[in-house]
């Protein structure tokens, strides 16, 4: 029981800090250069070839086809979140990582008083986070949760596969996918031209994308998917708090403070909503 306490506890501290990971990375990658399809096609086409590797080792070296179409929503969705990263401040657009909770109970409201609080919450953090301009970078991520949404739903009825040959699939058609306009607008030689720049950036990205997909599955094996979000949307807030720091971001203060709104207002909705039976 203890072991089993300890390695619940390892796999959400790895979750929280590989999706944190992800979205600086993304961000030292894009940041400044701008160049979202290369940025979009090292991430992605880097954590396919880490879950491929973690395929081999489990013996599900298998593609599966069906992926190519559900890819091709999250080619999208992850080309608007790159994109909104490599534009945007991180203190600014990780906090709307977690609008995904909130747009799904926005569509079909439950809960009772808790959720009504907690979606002031959130309201009152995003109020004070953009102020009286909403940012291109903010509209792009929130467009990626809203396309999300819809990819989790086409994902959750592909059950029945292997995990690591599905998951290794899975990039693998979301970076096929990527790299037709990469080369429609002959960008191919950025993506050459962005790795040997910065390789740290890129390896940091690919190995956190796929360790943060793969967490995602290990944690669903021990806890309902309602509490493994309440975890995560604990990335977006350590993601500011570390962008804010390590970029040192202007209005620091007013980032965290509101990011921290927002988390808190997703942890009480998806709490209000967890029942143990």
């Amino acid at each position: 029981m203890d072991f089993d306490f300890i390695m619940l506890g390892l796999l959400m501290f790895i979750r929280v800090l590989s999706l944190s990971t992800e979205q600086l990375s993304v961000h030292g990658l894009g940041r400044e250069v701008r160049q979202p399809l290369a940025t979009m096609v090292i991430t992605f086409g880097g954590a396919a070839c880490v879950l491929w590797g973690a395929a081999a080792l489990h013996d599900q070296v298998e593609w599966i086809g069906i992926t190519i179409w559900s890819g091709a929503i999250y080619a999208i969705t992850f080309g608007l979140y790159t994109t909104a990263l490599g534009i945007g401040p991180v203190g600014e657009v990780s906090p709307w990582t977690n609008a995904t909770i909130v747009l799904m109970w926005l569509v079909r409201p439950t809960g009772g008083i808790v959720s009504a609080l907690a979606m002031v919450l959130f309201a009152v953090g995003a109020w004070k986070l953009v102020g009286r301009k909403v940012s291109k970078a903010v509209v792009m991520m929130v467009a990626g949760d809203v396309l999300l949404v819809t990819a989790r739903l086409v994902d959750a009825s592909h059950t029945g596969y292997p995990l690591y040959a599905y998951a290794a699939s899975q990039f693998t058609s979301v970076a096929l996918w990527m790299l037709v306009p990469t080369f429609l607008f002959q960008k191919h030689k950025n993506v050459l031209q962005l790795a040997a720049a910065r390789p740290l950036w890129g390896v940091t990205a690919a190995g956190a994308n796929a360790i943060a997909y793969l967490t995602l599955f290990a944690l669903l094996k021990w806890l309902p998917p309602t509490i493994v979000e309440a975890v995560s949307s604990l990335a977006g807030l350590l993601a500011t708090l570390f962008g804010v720091v390590f970029f040192r971001e202007t209005d620091g203060r007013r980032k965290i403070v509101a990011c921290t709104l927002m988390t808190l207002g997703v942890l009480c909705l998806l709490l209000d909503h967890w029942h143990p039976s």
